[in-house]
């Protein structure tokens, strides 16, 4: 998704911005429990060099740079100290932002669906979902987003001014009623918990809005009522014990579950998980386990088994166990004062245990990195005793410049890339037919796009450019389908794998392929 690059290239800045101000200054704000951020990036280095990685070889440095770039920019962060009245205004602007998306999505068909005002939008402005790619990750983003404000509101010690509490009440009524109209089941848990915590929080350390934080309870609850008077909430929350979607992901942390155990310690290898799971779904469903199982999965819809799955047990205390340490540490810290903090942590921390959101989403990176350092108390500030030279200071900052930029820009054409592919895609049904446009030929030569991109065109073109009488033009290309098979996994996939096996007369795999198209056929 072209937005995630960009999100990701101003990141890159922001996180040069604040490490300029350390080195141009010569102090930093530093507690050893900092260091344990930047030890995830250096496990699955090692975890890559010590055990073979999958079938998307750009997936364990891809990895591995996004939590360097993290920890980067959490330190960074808490290197501005910045003030309660800072906070305060960097979480009115992210509210306005959100409160924009919130009206824009409010007119979409999938809510009130105002379409005489929806389709009069410029085409941008109406993506479904904000923009985002399902409602699960619209939910816990807006969830994040009014627990942060609503508590960086509340965090002075004098009480809220009527006029402010009357919009923030509106704001947070908005909120909350597209978190629940979008039937997103972990959104409105993680928006409900913090609402709670939070709750808490104004009773015990901030009586002098505790008539306010009644306020935005019934605010919470007038909303998720006019939600489910206009919707399926009802529904939706009804259907969380027996649904297909709470099925599929018992089934998925099951099989999961299953294969961590095969390799527990030190995991299966960074990126293999889609490779490794079919074989222990068809095992189990072979064993009388009625279990679902959707074509090309390829996460376990949980963040610590994946981990788990790829790294074993060693990579989740590496690359998960660095980032709960400093949550538990400052929040022992804190002792009670902390509930906020981890409130506004709640509803994306609680999404990653059921999804993925930072895979689909560099924007929830940037928040949750955002409210991670905003709950930290600064550090006092340490002497840099070696930078005292001038020439020092200006080359450091000179590094870090050239490399937040180069990486900005890296990633600004990165994104340029996927939304000309994306703008093309149409052209790979017709390759034969049509030539495609430069922007299109450099996502094939892409370090991110190119596996993904041969993949796409051969899903699309194989089948179109093999006669029904004649199936040659398709044993020139088997060895590019088997590959294939270690990333996708589905009915098209295994029909084209059925032809290269007979062509190669490999009897064996011929065989396992039809129990395996026979067990996962037998997935309800």
């Amino acid at each position: 998704i072209p937005r995630n690059f960009f999100v990701a290239a101003v990141l890159c800045l922001a996180c040069a911005a604040c490490w300029t101000h350390v080195f141009s200054r010569r102090q930093i704000r530093w507690t050893p429990i900092w260091g344990a951020l930047l030890i995830p990036p250096l496990a699955i280095g090692l975890h890559t060099a010590s055990v073979p990685v999958g079938s998307f070889p750009h997936f364990p440095w891809l990895a591995g740079l996004v939590l360097a770039l993290m920890a980067c920019f959490c330190i960074g962060l808490s290197q501005m100290a910045l003030k309660r009245s800072q906070w305060r205004s960097i979480s009115l602007v992210l509210l306005s932002g959100t409160s924009l998306l919130c009206w824009v999505t409010l007119l979409s068909p999938e809510y009130l669906a105002w379409n005489a005002l929806w389709f009069s939008l410029p085409l941008p402005l109406r993506a479904a979902q904000g923009g985002f790619q399902q409602p699960n990750l619209l939910a816990s983003f807006l969830a994040t987003s009014i627990i942060f404000a609503l508590w960086q509101q509340l965090r002075h010690d004098t009480p809220i001014k009527a006029w402010r509490a009357i919009g923030l009440l509106i704001l947070t009524m908005l909120h909350v009623f597209i978190v629940f109209k979008s039937g997103s089941r972990v959104g409105i848990l993680g928006l409900s918990a913090s609402m709670v915590l939070l709750g808490i929080w104004i009773h015990l350390y901030s009586p002098q809005n505790r008539r306010f934080g009644g306020w935005c309870l019934i605010s919470l609850l007038m909303a998720a009522l006019l939600a489910a008077w206009l919707g399926n909430v009802v529904d939706r929350l009804w259907d969380v014990f027996q649904g297909h979607s709470t099925t599929y992901r018992l089934s998925f942390i099951q099989a999961s579950t299953h294969l961590w155990w095969q390799s527990p310690w030190w995991g299966h290898g960074v990126g293999t998980f889609s490779e490794k799971i079919v074989p222990v779904f068809v095992h189990l469903i072979e064993a009388g386990n009625g279990l679902y199982y959707t074509p090309n999965l390829g996460h376990p819809h949980n963040e610590v088994l994946l981990w788990a799955v790829e790294t074993g047990a060693i990579g989740v205390l590496g690359v998960v166990g660095p980032w709960v340490l400093v949550i538990v540490w400052f929040s022992l810290l804190q002792s009670w004062h902390s509930l906020p903090w981890v409130a506004c942590l709640l509803p994306i921390s609680l999404h990653q245990l059921t999804e993925f959101p930072f895979h689909s989403s560099t924007a929830h990176i940037w928040l949750w990195c955002m409210v991670l350092a905003s709950g930290i108390h600064s550090q006092p500030l340490r002497q840099l005793q070696w930078m005292g030279a001038t020439w020092i200071k200006k080359g450091f900052i000179t590094c870090i410049c050239a490399v937040a930029l180069g990486a900005a820009l890296a990633l600004v054409d990165t994104g340029w890339v996927s939304y000309q592919a994306w703008k093309h895609r149409p052209g790979l049904i017709h390759w034969g037919e049509t030539n495609l446009s430069p922007p299109m030929k450099r996502e094939f030569d892409h370090p991110i796009f190119k596996t993904f991109a041969t993949d796409q065109f051969n899903i699309l073109n194989i089948p179109r450019r093999i006669p029904a009488n004649d199936k040659t033009p398709l044993y020139g290309l088997c060895d590019d389908i088997l590959e294939m098979g270690k990333r996708w996994q589905n009915p098209n996939q295994w029909a084209l794998e059925k032809e290269c096996r007979i062509h190669l007369g490999d009897q064996a795999a011929e065989n396992l392929l039809q129990r395996k198209v026979k067990a996962l056929s037998m997935s309800p």
